[in-house]
C-alpha cells in the first residue's frame, strides 16, 4: 500500500497556523515535529508514495510555500529539509513530471532564487532544479505561462554564471542551462539574444580546458545546442576529436565528481548521432568501439 502525504500536510498546516502565535519553545517544538515528519518521507523511495491525489498536490504546494515564501519564523534548516524532500521526489521521472506539470514548482523557483538565499540553501535549490530539468522535453512548453517560467529560470542561471565563481553554484547552473536548451529553440534564442551571450560564448570555449570533466561536458552541450559558436568546436578536427573523446571517456568510466555528467554525455552523443551534424565523424573515432563494447555489456 502506498503511503500518502496526509500526515505531513497536517503537520505543515499546524506549523503554518501556529506561526507567530506561540512562544519560542512552542514554535521550536512544532518545527522539530515537522522536521521529523519530513525526514520520515525522505527515508521512503518515491515509488512508495502516493503520486496522484488531491492530498499529494496540496502537500507539494505547502512544501513550496515553506521553501519559497521565506515566511517569518521558517528556519533555514526547515527550508533546506523542504527542498531536499522535493529533490528526493524529483529523482523519479514520474514525480519529476508531476512537479513540473503542476505549473507551481517551476513558476515559484525563480522567486526563490531572486531572494538571493544563502549558499547552502541556494545549492540545495539548484540540486532540485537540476533534478527537475534533466532530460525533460521543454521544447513542447509553448504556452505563455510555461514559456515565461522557463525564460525566468534561464535569466536566473545566466546571472549566476556571470556573477558567481563558486563551483557549487557555477557547475549546476551550467548543467541546468544545458538541459533547458536541449530541444527548446525558444530558450536557445533567448540565450543568443541575451546581452550575456558574447561573454558566454567565450566562457564556454574557455571551459573546454577546465580540469573538471563535468564542466567540460556541460559546456560542450551548450556549445552544441547554441549552434553558431559550436563551429569552433566541431569544425576543427583536433578540437572535435579531443572533445568527443572526453565525452566517451565520461560515458564509459563515469570518472567524474558529478553524478549528472555521464547522463549529459549520453544525451549529447545521441543528439550528435541523430542530427546528421558531423554524424559521419563519430564512427571514425577510435573511442567508439572501445566505449560501446563495455557499455553494451552493462546494458545486457
Amino acid at each position: 500500500m502506498l503511503a500518502d502525504f496526509s500526515s505531513l500536510l497536517t503537520e505543515i498546516d499546524h506549523y503554518l497556523g501556529c506561526s507567530g502565535k506561540q512562544s519560542d519553545s512552542g514554535a521550536n517544538n512544532n518545527e522539530l515535529v515537522l522536521s521529523h515528519r519530513i525526514d520520515h518521507f525522505l527515508g521512503l523511495h518515491p515509488s512508495q508514495l502516493e503520486l496522484e491525489s488531491d492530498v499529494t498536490r496540496d502537500c507539494l504546494e505547502a512544501l513550496l510555500e515553506l521553501l519559497v515564501t521565506g515566511r517569518s519564523g521558517v528556519s533555514h534548516s526547515l527550508r533546506r529539509r523542504c527542498v531536499k524532500l522535493l529533490t528526493h521526489l524529483a529523482s523519479s521521472r514520474a514525480w519529476q513530471e508531476t512537479l513540473l506539470e503542476s505549473h507551481s514548482c517551476l513558476d515559484r523557483l525563480p522567486v526563490f532564487f531572486h531572494q538571493r538565499p544563502s549558499h547552502p540553501l541556494l545549492t540545495d535549490g539548484l540540486c532540485l532544479l537540476q533534478a527537475l530539468c534533466f532530460d525533460y522535453h521543454f521544447g513542447a512548453w509553448t504556452d505563455g505561462d510555461r514559456a515565461a517560467a522557463v525564460a525566468s529560470v534561464v535569466s536566473v542561471l545566466l546571472f549566476y554564471l556571470r556573477n558567481d565563481s563558486d563551483m557549487a553554484i557555477y557547475e549546476p547552473s551550467l548543467g541546468i542551462l544545458a538541459s533547458l536548451l536541449r530541444g527548446n529553440t525558444d530558450c536557445q534564442n533567448l540565450v543568443r539574444n541575451s546581452d550575456k551571450f558574447h561573454w558566454l560564448k567565450k566562457q564556454l570555449l574557455k571551459n573546454l580546458e577546465n580540469p573538471s570533466l563535468s564542466i567540460t561536458i556541460y559546456s560542450m552541450s551548450l556549445i552544441y545546442y547554441l549552434g553558431g559558436c559550436g563551429e569552433q568546436l566541431f569544425n576543427c578536427p583536433t578540437n572535435s576529436y579531443q572533445s568527443i573523446q572526453a565525452v566517451f571517456h565520461v560515458l564509459l568510466t563515469g570518472s567524474c565528481n558529478s553524478r549528472w555528467a555521464p547522463l549529459y554525455s549520453a544525451n549529447l552523443l545521441i543528439d550528435i548521432a541523430t542530427s546528421g551534424f558531423n554524424q559521419d565523424l563519430l564512427p571514425t573515432y577510435e573511442y567508439l568501439p572501445v566505449c560501446l563494447g563495455p557499455l553494451l555489456d552493462q546494458l545486457t
